[in-house]
């Protein structure tokens, strides 16, 4: 996640990181000064074990909750990215238009920007193909179908710029277009998982373009998601092949450019890369940034994301500031009668309210650590549990933590942890020699009812 609370993440963990070792330190300069209270305050430690685990069990839970919900938010703010950008794969930019139902074009066009190419070094591929979107596909050797097939019948060797096609069984082995016959196709990773395909099998294609009428296809081999493919469905063949089911000769509906810069950084260059082209290109059909709008529907999903976590996330702590504030409450009413022994010694209110402190500062350094831990342990379980699921669904869950979110999880634990142990402590504090030593309940002013305050109103 880039922002938490609406607040920039990298300015977040700055603040919360130092406010924690300004805490930290004057907890510190406090236990130095008031050495004898320090070790007063830690004795109870290791002498109650079985209490020490708990009080460490129950504060960690807030640590828990937060760094689990921004390890989940990590994970799926990856994935969103992925989703919308690696599945265009090493495409930055298209160039679409023309006329008909499918948008074509002369493949003059293609011809012209791979010149372009040529003279512009930001340019590092350009491929061609018509497109066919919204196929039905069936496998006859797996009995399966899927729908929302796209083809791409792409011009041989214009695939080579864009890293070629790797056999998805043998990375060694590289795959051609020009290498597949008519009615040949290859199947990138997503559709034959989806198809539980294999080479050899053999396909029916349908589309409401073609009513009453289906083609059959053999599987040559299965590709990889990379390349001209990205993570979605598709299906690779010839430009031929479909020029004989459309009956067409040399139109082409979709060119593809890459530029410098690789699959993510690419994007950079997608402005100067489009004045460019747009230069080149006829008026009748037009280049569209689809990694840029890719980046940004992502940074959209990241920010609804962001609020959601951000709510759980206050949830997380309001939990974590209530039970640290019962659990010092309880912890004082059970050693009411030895803080009014000390306070009949001479030992003052504010010296009462450091011990505590200084007892509650170690269990909270020592929770917010076991907690965090606990937490990452949570949203791996969660990762490893649904991704298999999602990855069906095209939505890959990839674990992703971001050195930020640890940072921000064990600060926030460490900083509600002390300051409601600090609270809680001088609240118990309050006490009379005589009210701790008989162990009496508190003398709080007179309450009047709701009919006594109207009359002295009145």
């Amino acid at each position: 996640m880039t922002h938490l609370f609406g607040i920039p993440i990298d300015r977040l963990t700055t603040t919360l990181l130092v406010a924690t070792l300004i805490i930290i330190g004057v907890v510190v300069l406090l236990a130095i000064s008031n050495v004898l209270f320090f070790k007063i305050g830690i004795r109870n430690i290791p002498r109650r074990r079985t209490q020490m685990l708990l009080i460490i069990f129950a504060l960690m839970l807030s640590t828990t909750l937060l760094s689990s919900v921004l390890a989940t938010g990590d994970v799926i703010t990856t994935a969103v990215q992925t989703v919308a950008v690696y599945n265009l794969g090493s495409v930055d930019e298209t160039i679409e238009g023309g006329h008909g139902a499918l948008g074509t074009f002369p493949d003059g066009v293609y011809y012209q920007v791979k010149d372009l190419a040529n003279h512009d070094a930001d340019i590092t591929a350009v491929g061609a193909a018509l497109t066919e979107h919204d196929l039905l596909v069936a496998d006859t050797t797996s009995r399966q179908v899927r729908s929302k097939v796209t083809a791409l019948a792409i011009i041989p060797d214009s695939e080579q710029g864009f890293g070629g096609m790797q056999d998805d069984t043998n990375a060694r082995r590289h795959l051609t277009i020009a290498a597949l016959g008519v009615n040949d196709v290859y199947l990138n990773h997503t559709t034959a998982v989806l198809l539980n395909a294999r080479a050899g099998d053999t396909l029916y294609v349908y589309s409401q373009r073609w009513p009453g009428q289906r083609y059959q296809m053999h599987v040559a081999a299965i590709v990889g998601d990379n390349g001209l493919v990205g993570e979605l469905p598709f299906l690779l063949s010839n430009i031929q092949t479909f020029h004989n089911i459309e009956h067409d000769n040399d139109d082409i509906s979709q060119i593809f450019v890459s530029n410098r810069g690789g699959v993510t950084n690419g994007v950079d260059l997608s402005d100067r890369v489009t004045q460019n082209l747009s230069s080149w290109i006829p008026g009748d059909v037009h280049v569209i940034q689809v990694k840029q709008q890719g980046v940004q529907n992502s940074q959209k999903a990241e920010d609804i994301f962001s609020r959601v976590f951000a709510l759980f996330s206050l949830f997380a702590l309001a939990i974590g500031l209530l039970l640290i504030f019962l659990i010092f409450v309880l912890l004082a009413a059970e050693r009411r009668v030895e803080m009014g022994m000390a306070r009949a010694i001479g030992v003052q209110r504010r010296h009462l309210v450091l011990m505590f402190l200084f007892e509650g500062t170690v269990y909270d350094l020592l929770a917010s650590f076991f907690g965090l831990g606990l937490g990452i342990g949570l949203g791996v379980l969660l990762v490893s549990f649904l991704g298999p699921i999602l990855v069906r669904f095209n939505f890959p869950l990839k674990l992703t933590l971001q050195p930020h979110s640890l940072v921000i999880a064990y600060c926030l634990g460490v900083i509600f942890t002390v300051f409601s142990v600090a609270i809680s402590s001088w609240l118990d504090s309050r006490m009379t020699v005589v009210e701790a030593m008989s162990d009496l309940p508190e003398q709080g002013q007179q309450r009047l009812s709701l009919g006594e305050v109207c009359l002295r109103l009145w």
